[in-house]
């Protein structure tokens, strides 16, 4: 339990704080808009497995020093995570040893990213991993998302989606036990209902299929493996004046 749980923690975990760093080291930069962005991919393929990881480059559409910034971190995210994987599909002896003789056939592992807002000058994307190594029980998945300010490069964070004062957490509180009531899922044994300061750090923002915020809980942070990753969209229309002004 515990690999399943550390392994979807680390897809962001020096992701935003390199985002933290970049934002104070790097210089002022004029409000952006919207980014022009492309999808690229690193592979990996070995005896033992294949990995496609994809990341995102900006194009332009946002200051150099931080178009700069982000994409040599969005890479350097890619890369470290094709090192992990090298080391999971190893050539070793004794795993090509095991493949031949219990059957198993060569593992996987893809990373896509999805753009779920791109506007305003606010870039929020997901970054799903399914990892498959042979011998395993079953797939190995993660989930992460960023939502980054792209006049300065700092990473977003929950509290500044919203106006200071502003009474947000009880009304996402009640969409979100509503929402969980309604999938029908369960709570790991002996875990009470978590209030919105135990997972706020786990969201992002979309424009469909309007506009709102995603919280989601990762793999076995509240509910069992079996029930998945899950999310909860609380459309900006329900939380009314609550939303600051350029988030909205």
């Amino acid at each position: 339990m515990a690999h399943h749980k550390s392994t979807t923690r680390r897809i962001l975990g020096g992701c935003l704080t390199a985002l933290l760093l970049l934002g104070l080291t790097l210089p002022g930069a004029e409000a952006a808009g919207r980014a022009r962005l492309r999808v690229l991919d690193l592979n990996l393929k070995t005896r033992v497995g294949t990995a496609t990881i994809q990341y995102l480059r900006i194009l332009g559409g946002v200051d150099t020093g931080v178009r700069k910034g982000l994409n040599t971190l969005f890479r350097k995210q890619a890369l470290e995570k094709q090192e992990e994987e090298k080391t999971s599909f190893a050539e070793t002896p004794e795993v090509l040893q095991n493949m031949k003789d219990r059957g198993w056939g060569p593992g996987s592992m893809e990373r896509t990213v999805k753009v779920t807002r791109n506007r305003g000058g606010i870039l929020s994307f997901t970054l799903t991993d399914s990892e498959y190594v042979p011998g395993m029980a079953h797939p190995n998945p993660g989930f992460g998302a960023l939502t980054v300010d792209l006049a300065t490069g700092e990473t977003v964070r929950a509290e500044q989606v919203f106006l200071p004062q502003a009474a947000w957490r009880p009304a996402v509180d009640r969409e979100v036990r509503r929402q969980f009531q309604a999938s029908g899922k369960t709570l790991l044994p002996d875990v009470p209902f978590p209030a919105p300061e135990a997972y706020e750090k786990n969201f992002y923002l979309t424009d469909k299929p309007k506009r709102g915020v995603v919280f989601y809980w990762s793999y076995y942070d509240f509910t069992p493996y079996s029930e998945g990753l899950s999310t909860f969209f609380v459309p900006f229309d329900l939380l009314g004046d609550a939303v600051a002004p350029r988030f909205r």
